[in-house]
């Protein structure tokens, strides 16, 4: 379970959205069968975002709610039809380019937007790139590309798999309030602001900080061991099983 891998493949829309040839045809784990996309989508190019494998052979104990950073980004694009390109001619002028409606021409807009997607997230403007670039720790660690094709009753059309495999923040503790200035904090402020996403944010919000819990408690579900192991490593007051905690007060002679 992580509740990091969700904000990351948000972010990923957010950041792809207007980015390339694809514009805001950009979706979040699309489950229908790319027949029926295209079909419905009016045969116009498309990117849809998945999270697949997840883990680690080396495995992490019990310990960090079975997390491991290595995860497998998965951007779909589908291109179908004829497109036309926008570029900047002359005097600032914006001309529109067609693409042939062949083999050939297939495989450049799939090109196109490969590159423009993978520039829109390493290298793109903005709160959502920020935000991509920060929930994946370290550099991408593999790259593939894979196409696809076919001719079914939707028509024929083109598909390029891109998996970046990537290093992923472990969720924060459960049991204590975000850190306003930490990724998590800010992609749920992010997400607030967008109508879609606004229920998304708080059922997240609340899955992320969970019920509050004292120092010693959330050592022990990060670690994933018994109470009884915490009390021994000295993390936890002596025959503590009240989950309740302290509350400051005066104490009156």
């Amino acid at each position: 379970m992580s509740i990091t891998r969700t904000l990351l493949r948000i972010a990923t829309r957010e950041a792809l959205s207007g980015a390339t040839l694809a514009e805001h045809r950009v979706f979040d784990s699309v489950i229908d069968p790319t027949d029926n996309r295209i079909s419905d989508r009016e045969k116009r190019p498309m990117i849809a975002v998945y999270t697949d494998d997840h883990g680690s052979d080396e495995g992490q104990g019990r310990g960090d709610f079975l997390q491991d950073g290595r995860l497998d980004l998965v951007l779909e694009c589908i291109v179908a039809s004829r497109i036309t390109v926008p570029i900047e001619g002359e005097n600032d002028e914006v001309i529109q380019l067609s693409v042939p409606n062949s083999d050939a021409g297939t495989e450049i807009i799939l090109d196109l937007l490969e590159a423009q997607a993978i520039r829109a997230l390493v290298a793109g403007i903005g709160p959502w790139p920020d935000l991509w670039r920060e929930l994946c720790v370290a550099d991408i660690r593999s790259h593939m590309s894979r196409r696809g094709v076919s001719a079914e009753q939707a028509g024929r059309f083109a598909v390029r798999q891109i998996t970046l495999s990537v290093d992923l923040l472990i969720d924060p503790d459960r049991g204590l309030a975000l850190d306003p200035s930490g990724p998590w904090a800010r992609a749920l402020v992010l997400m607030d602001g967008n109508p879609a996403l606004s229920n998304t944010a708080q059922i997240l919000r609340s899955e992320l900080e969970g019920e509050p819990m004292t120092d010693w408690r959330r050592a022990a579900a990060r670690l994933g061991v018994n109470l009884s192991t915490v009390e021994a490593l000295g993390l936890g007051p002596l025959e503590a099983d009240d989950p309740v905690p302290l509350v400051e007060g005066e104490v009156i002679p």
